[in-house]
C-alpha cells in the first residue's frame, strides 16, 4: 500500500519553500516559530498569513495576545505583503485574546480545566465559521503561561495539535527562545509541535546578522542549514548565504 502523500502549503517565502523546505509547510501541523526579542517572528507569521490570502486564496487568523490588533496592523501595514483589501475581507483576521478572555471571565491568575476547554472550542469554532487554513498564534507562550502545571500544558497542546490536523490547518506558534539551555521553550513546546523554525542572531565581524533555520519538520526532507535574513519593505528575504 502506497504511503499518502503529504499535502503541503505554500509559505510564499521562496527560498524557504524551495530551498529549505520540499515545497513547503506540511498541512494539518503545528510549527513552533521561536528565537529571541525582534528576530522577526511576528513579521514571518503575518507574512505567511496575507501570502496565504493574496497569492493562494487560503484564509488566515492571528490571535495576538503581546500586542493590540491596531498595534499590529499599523506595524504590519509598514510592508508591501499586508493587504487592507484582505483584511476588509476578512481573508486575515485579527483577534485579540485579550478581549475574548475578558469576555470570557477569564482574567484570572491561573486556568481551571474549563477555562481550557472554552478555549479550545473557541479555536475550534473560529477555525470552522470562517474556513481558516493558516492560523497564527502570536504568542503560545502567552497563551499558556496561565496554566497550573506542565501536564495540563502538554494535554492543552496535543488537544489543539488534535485540532488542526483534523482541519488540515498550518499553525504557526510563536514563543521566546529559552536562553542559556539545550531546550527552545521553558515548557517544552518543542517536543510536542510537528516542526521548529529557529530564527536567531548572529555575529560576523562587526555586523549582527539575523538567520533562519528549520531545526524540525517532521514526515518530510528538509535542510538543517541556517539561511541569512534579510528584513526589507516586501517583507523577509533569505538569502543564498548559510553558515
Amino acid at each position: 500500500m502506497d504511503d499518502p502523500v503529504i499535502e503541503l502549503c505554500r509559505s510564499g517565502i521562496p527560498t524557504l519553500d524551495d530551498n529549505i523546505l520540499s515545497g513547503g509547510l506540511p498541512r494539518g501541523t503545528m510549527i513552533l516559530l521561536t528565537g529571541s526579542s525582534g528576530v522577526g517572528k511576528t513579521t514571518l507569521a503575518c507574512q505567511f498569513l496575507f501570502n496565504g490570502a493574496t497569492k493562494f486564496n487560503e484564509n488566515g487568523l492571528i490571535f495576538t495576545l503581546t500586542e493590540s490588533v491596531t498595534q499590529m496592523k499599523r506595524f504590519m501595514s509598514q510592508f508591501a505583503f499586508y493587504s487592507s483589501r484582505a483584511v476588509e475581507e476578512k481573508k486575515v483576521q485579527f483577534l485579540d485574546m485579550r478581549t475574548i478572555y475578558k469576555q470570557m471571565g477569564m482574567e484570572r491568575d491561573q486556568y481551571t480545566v474549563s477555562d481550557m476547554n472554552s478555549l479550545l472550542r473557541i479555536i475550534d469554532e473560529v477555525i470552522t465559521n470562517y474556513n481558516i487554513k493558516r492560523l497564527v498564534v502570536d504568542s503560545i507562550t502567552a497563551m499558556i503561561f496561565r496554566m497550573p502545571d506542565k501536564e495540563k500544558i502538554r494535554d492543552f497542546l496535543y488537544r489543539l495539535g488534535n485540532i488542526i490536523f483534523d482541519h488540515n490547518v498550518v499553525a504557526l506558534l510563536t514563543a521566546e527562545e529559552q536562553s542559556g539551555t539545550r531546550f527552545y521553550t521553558e515548557q517544552g513546546i518543542e517536543f510536542i509541535c510537528d516542526g521548529i523554525i529557529f530564527l536567531k542572531e548572529r555575529e560576523v565581524g562587526n555586523t549582527l546578522l539575523r538567520t533562519l533555520q528549520v531545526v524540525k519538520m517532521r514526515g518530510m526532507a528538509h535542510s538543517r542549514s541556517e539561511h541569512e535574513v534579510i528584513l526589507t519593505s516586501n517583507g523577509i528575504e533569505l538569502t543564498e548565504r548559510t553558515f
